[in-house]
């Protein structure tokens, strides 16, 4: 039985602001785009992806990962 849920928006319990750094960079690596810094990453911190992929690379297409 489930007793809890935790969802931690604000990372005062889980500190995940730098995995998901490595892995926006491994994703850019995958689909051939250039790396961004950790201030880049942290100017687009937080919100929906879909939303910031032209931050990320303009080349991107955000319709393409649309359901």
């Amino acid at each position: 039985m489930i007793k809890a849920v935790l969802l931690d928006l604000d990372e005062t319990l889980f500190l995940t602001q730098r995995v998901a750094f490595h892995i926006e960079n491994e994703a850019l690596a995958k689909v051939g785009s250039a790396p961004i810094s950790f201030e880049r990453h942290r100017q687009l911190w937080g919100g929906p992806v879909l939303d910031k992929l032209q931050f990320y690379d303009p080349a991107i297409d955000p319709s393409a990962f649309e359901a």
